[in-house]
């Protein structure tokens, strides 16, 4: 059976091993929350993520039902452990403003006159900045998007570019004003008949796209405009027949008009509690510990559970268990699950739902079993301690950045922030270096040194120290994790952060990420540890020295 981009040599009746097939764990998210202990134990984080990770929770893509769901959930948590709540009017929730974009009136024409039908000859598509007008621009043929041959930069300054997708890949074109092709009218990319007669894809264009945060500013920024166009209407915009055309052949001056139309939408929630710190005089002040709630919902088309795991672990070993490896030319192209060895083991599995188990399931109840360790302490830490379980993470840090600048507390109160996202695998099979001992540690020393000797030294105290591996946390790594998740924006108004992850994995934003894969009792210790970070920090009596300048808010994250 192929999975994705599968073809070419087979992969012997030895693949997948067992332990790579997949076992249903046939827990249901109870009404009622989980019996679990202040101790941070194996049971209690695996009967919270069986929650929060479950089925029902349909992805916890930001604003869905399912996500909500989940959100009610942390709320009767937090109840029944008496944290305060630190949201809008006196609740736990904290809901951000965002721009909807739909698709308006709109018309494409062919130099000979001939008008083509939106929704089924083109489909313009409406992100986050303002598209470019495109009529009387001259149409030319770009190549395969995102191949090395491909036009770019004066190349297509002010033209309408039609260009093919790479082979296999069913894309949408997200060209932003910073792209390679930025510079461009429109960019149209050839591929609807990919859609064949599976229209949800389009619907879901039709009920409009998120394009940030209320007041972005790039949401006025030009870019070119993105579309999907049939082979017909390509080849009469170009005059040429595809199978002929060379890179930079033009065509004749494209008319016609694109309008999006745009509305705010409350987007729920943050969630923000808080367990008062014992000391008066430094209760007002705060460590924050972080996490997102929100992961990506769920697929649009079923696939084999079993089958694409195993086919992206072989991927991933390839590319030597690293996410800053680089897999054999066309090797994702060369693989073939042998399928019928795999259903000897079990029948095939159909799954569509994005579980995020890992992330950031791990992070949120990581958070769950911190507050609840901390709640059952005698002495509480002498500074707060503030929880937000951020929305919106995977559409670009929406929560964070909201929260930040909409903060519930005095933002020069966060003394330091901890972000938590993706900490429950970190195994050898996960990563190359991986173990018992593994643990990534990201952006602890950017802006205060003394905030990564702390982490340090908590480490030097714990009986089983954990190996930090600072690989991705060296300034202009390709792989910009210091940008990448919550802690950037608190990052950006001065406050130090730390970022803990055990990395990425063959089930990272896979419909695989499940709870049944995550590493238990290294998720404890993980949990552990960043507990004791945090109430170190809280213990403090001075708030930590910022050696390496204050940034500013508006200048974009530099990892």
């Amino acid at each position: 059976m192929l999975i994705g981009l599968v073809a070419g040599a087979s992969v012997g009746s030895m693949w997948p091993p067992a332990s790579l097939v997949g076992r249903e764990t046939g827990v249901r998210p109870d009404r009622h929350a989980p019996k679990t202990g202040p101790a941070i134990t194996v049971h209690d984080l695996k009967a919270r993520l069986s929650i929060v990770a479950d089925d029902s929770m349909g992805g916890r893509q930001a604003g869905s039902p399912e996500a909500s769901r989940a959100q009610r959930y942390i709320e009767r948590e937090l109840r029944r452990l008496r944290l305060i709540p630190m949201g809008d009017g006196g609740g736990f929730t904290q809901a951000i403003r965002t721009v909807l974009r739909k698709v308006g009136p709109s018309a494409l024409t062919a130099p000979s006159g001939r008008s083509f039908a939106l929704w089924t000859d083109f489909l313009p598509l409406p992100w986050g900045w303002a598209a470019r007008p495109f009529a009387g621009a001259k149409v030319v043929y770009g190549g395969v998007i995102g191949d090395a041959g491909a036009l770019e930069g004066k190349q297509v300054e002010g033209k309408f570019v039609i260009m093919h997708s790479l082979p296999g890949r069913s894309i949408f074109p997200r060209v932003s004003p910073n792209d390679p092709l930025g510079r461009a009218a429109a960019v149209a990319v050839v591929w609807l008949e990919g859609l064949g007669p599976n229209r949800a894809r389009v619907d879901r264009i039709r009920r409009g796209l998120d394009a940030g945060l209320e007041g972005n500013a790039n949401q006025s920024r030009a870019g070119p405009l993105s579309m999907v166009v049939s082979r017909d209407v390509a080849e009469a915009l170009l005059g040429q027949n595809l199978d002929s055309v060379k890179i930079g052949t033009e065509g004749p001056v494209v008319q016609g008009t694109v309008a999006f139309a745009d509305s705010t939408v409350l987007l729920c929630c943050n969630i923000v509690a808080t367990i008062p710190g014992s000391d008066r005089a430094l209760a007002r002040t705060y460590v924050a510990l972080g996490a997102h709630l929100d992961h990506i919902g769920t697929a649009l088309e079923p696939v084999d559970h079993d089958s694409l795991r195993a086919a992206n672990t072989l991927l991933w070993q390839l590319r030597g268990r690293s996410s800053a490896g680089t897999a054999p030319p066309n090797a994702a192209a060369n693989i073939r699950v042998n399928a019928d060895s795999l259903h000897r083991v079990r029948p095939a599995r159909w799954d569509s739902i994005f579980n995020g188990a890992d992330d950031d399931g791990s992070g949120t109840v990581a958070l769950l079993e911190i507050a609840e360790a901390v709640m059952a302490t005698r002495v509480r830490p002498k500074r707060s301690l503030l929880f937000v379980w951020h929305t919106a993470e995977e559409q670009g840090n929406q929560g964070s950045t909201w929260f930040t600048e909409h903060p519930t507390v005095a933002l020069d109160s966060i003394m330091a922030q901890l972000n938590v996202d993706m900490v429950g695998r970190g195994a050898a099979s996960d990563l190359a270096g991986g173990g018992p001992r593994y643990l990534q540690v990201i952006g602890s020393r950017h802006l205060s040194t003394e905030l990564g000797d702390l982490i340090a030294r908590v480490n030097r105290e714990t009986g089983d120290r954990f190996t930090f591996d600072y690989q991705y946390d060296k300034p202009g790594d390709p792989r910009q994790l210091y940008c990448r998740s919550d802690h950037a924006s608190y990052a950006r108004y001065g406050i130090p952060i730390a970022f803990f992850t055990t990395g990425e994995h063959p089930d990272y934003h896979q419909v695989t990420d499940e709870a049944q894969y995550i590493n238990y009792p290294h998720f404890a210790k993980t949990a552990s540890f960043i507990r004791d970070v945090a109430v170190r920090l809280a213990n403090l009596s001075h708030r930590l020295v910022l050696d390496h300048g204050k940034p500013d808010p508006q200048a974009g994250c530099r990892g």
